[in-house]
């Protein structure tokens, strides 16, 4: 399935258009409760939807509940909408991409997301139109949910937007500490499809590009946001989302949803907060222990331009590089801070890691190595 992408400051305007090509009247609006007015999008949507009827949808969590979701699935099942606009960051459209593929899907909610029930049916026409720079959810068919602080992943090539308008005008208002965690969670999504054992010629290129753009501009979309960074940290989103579409995420990602499930850390604190100690233990990577079977010229190649774009020598300063970046931003980066304080909490972090983001990781590591690694053992 492929995607229509419409991207560009003043973008959104293009809304209309797209509408008018699927031919929708009956808009089923999936916003959060605050971010769609803060963001100024409601600003720009109320003239741009004035003309169809529109249902608004806000009524869920930040942890994507499946009673919240089937909430939504049920009422756009029995409004008919004809199309599905998602306005906001990752939690936003995620719910979107949830609720729009289960409203065609009908059955028990929580046996979907564990894989229990196929999904066979596409929903409607589903436009993504970010508000934050990171998630890159917009570029992506998989989507997360929680049960009982579990977090799942669930994936389907229907689930992919099938239009997403990126306009990084609804970023300008964005905050400094979301503008960094968000930037954080596309700097590390683009490091770990640049490594994993997924990745192709092409997911390499978007996660190249994605970093570039991340390392270059993310600190001043933080502290003195202006066009050009906001513009720049949008693109860098949206092609780190690209690229994980194809390649996926690995080990920093398997190991961040503990944080965010157990301590309330923001995801792309929890991602980044051990991103340099991976960087760190996969540049050591060696005939023993690679798991790509590009072999380990092929692995050693992309952690050394991930090193090279990093302005780092080997994976010790590239660690530290990513430590720096995050103090300048205000963030805590040590995992002990983050909620690993005791032999306990070590020991329920272990058993709660993400089996199959681990897989993907071109270094052969167990969860019982990764305490060590971060700095927590």
């Amino acid at each position: 399935m492929k995607q229509v992408e419409i991207e560009g400051w003043g973008s959104l305007s293009k809304l209309p258009g797209v509408l008018e090509s699927i031919g929708a009247r009956n808009v089923f609006l999936v916003t959060g409760r605050s971010s769609y007015g803060s963001s100024g999008a409601r600003m720009g949507l109320d003239g741009l939807l004035h003309p169809y009827v529109v249902t608004r949808f806000c009524d869920f969590s930040a942890e994507r509940d499946p009673d919240e979701v089937g909430r939504g699935a049920e009422l756009l099942r029995g409004i008919g909408s004809d199309a599905v606009v998602a306005v906001g960051g990752g939690t936003v459209i995620d719910t979107a991409k949830l609720i729009c593929i289960l409203a065609a899907n009908e059955g028990d909610v929580r046996k979907y997301i564990r894989r229990e029930l196929p999904l066979e049916k596409k929903g409607q026409p589903l436009v993504a139109v970010p508000t934050t720079a990171g998630s890159g959810s917009e570029s992506t068919h998989f989507a997360v949910a929680y049960i009982d602080k579990i977090k799942y992943s669930v994936a389907h090539e229907y689930m992919l937007p099938d239009y997403s308008i990126i306009d990084p005008q609804l970023t300008m208002s964005l905050p400094a500490d979301v503008t960094a965690v968000t930037g954080l969670d596309a700097l590390a999504q683009a490091v770990e499809s640049y490594w994993s054992i997924n990745s192709t010629g092409e997911s390499r290129a978007y996660s190249k590009k994605a970093l570039e753009l991340a390392v270059g501009h993310l600190k001043d979309a933080v502290t003195r946001p202006d066009r050009k960074s906001r513009e720049a940290m949008a693109d860098a989103s949206h092609l780190a989302g690209k690229a994980i579409n194809i390649a996926k995420t690995t080990v920093a990602h398997a190991v961040s949803y503990y944080f965010t499930a157990h301590h309330g850390v923001r995801h792309g604190h929890a991602v980044a907060a051990t991103l340099g100690s991976f960087i760190r233990f996969n540049s050591m990577v060696s005939a023993d222990d690679i798991v790509d079977e590009r072999g380990l010229d092929h692995v050693r190649g992309c952690i050394g331009e991930i090193l090279g774009i990093l302005g780092a020598e080997n994976g010790d300063e590239a660690a530290g590089v990513i430590e720096n970046l995050m103090q300048e931003l205000g963030l805590e980066t040590d995992v002990r801070m983050l909620g690993l304080s005791g032999k306990e909490e070590v020991d329920r972090l272990v058993g709660s890691i993400n089996i199959e983001r681990l897989k993907n990781n071109p270094r052969r590591i167990e969860p019982r190595d990764i305490p060590e690694i971060i700095g927590a053992g």
